[in-house]
């Protein structure tokens, strides 16, 4: 099942929601708004697969921040092409014209799968490929940028990663809590070749404080603080601390 966001001008209609239901049982509609902002809120509680913009005036630029380091797939809908290359530069699976017809819609959904199923095929072979070779790297000292400045950290001591709109809270082995100008995904790019997991789009935590699993997803680190785990993150997660 893919895990949806439906963003529509005219939310009270639910036009498009009716036919993603009726055409397209592979779709669970777990979220539904009329506005960016709403979308926003949705996005920074929840993990999506997948968000279907249906808006009357189309700015895909402005939705492209609502983005922001999201790695969520998109079919944009739009009653005109006047903002199909912008969106199309944007990697998003498909741009529809209104009226969508369901042969139309269902090829769309089609592509999303394939292209869902071809990110998790290559996290697979990524994780297959550290493993063979030895890819992690050891401890190292980072600096970590600030509106002061930088603080000095080893890798080793980072217990987690929280990202807070545009910014980041690093929680620490020294209880001192760092509020960074960057934002979590560069710590993703910063911090997984040292035994960093993205457990959700929102956090990052280190591999080495695990201290426990819970099946209905979350894990427990060893400073009793607890985060989420995605659905589509679960799997991988598991493959990278049980071994058989």
């Amino acid at each position: 099942m893919i895990n949806t966001i439906l963003l529509e001008s005219n939310a009270g209609e639910l036009s498009l929601l009716a036919k993603i239901t009726k055409c397209c049982p592979c779709l669970v509609v777990n979220g539904i708004s009329s506005s960016l902002e709403g979308a926003k809120a949705l996005l920074e509680e929840n993990q999506f697969d997948l968000i279907v913009i249906n808006l009357k005036a189309p700015s895909f630029v402005d939705y492209r921040k609502v983005l922001e380091n999201n790695e969520i797939e998109t079919i944009y809908v739009s009653y005109s092409n006047s903002q199909a290359l912008i969106a199309l530069q944007s990697r998003a699976a498909e741009y529809l014209i209104r009226p969508i017809s369901d042969k139309v819609l269902i090829n769309a959904v089609e592509k999303v799968r394939g292209r869902l199923r071809r990110k998790e095929e290559n996290i697979k072979k990524k994780l297959l490929f550290d493993n063979l070779f030895g890819k992690r790297k050891t401890d190292q000292s980072i600096g970590i940028p600030t509106m002061e400045g930088f603080v000095f950290f080893s890798t080793s001591e980072i217990i987690r990663c929280e990202g807070l709109q545009k910014c980041t809270r690093i929680i620490t082995t020294t209880k001192t809590d760092i509020i960074s100008s960057y934002n979590i995904g560069e710590f993703k790019k910063l911090l997984e070749p040292y035994g960093f997991f993205a457990t959700h789009k929102s956090h990052l935590i280190n591999l080495t404080f695990v201290k426990h699993y819970r099946r209905e997803g979350t894990i427990i680190l060893k400073d009793n603080s607890s985060v989420p785990v995605a659905k589509r993150r679960k799997g991988i997660f598991l493959k990278q601390v049980v071994h058989p």
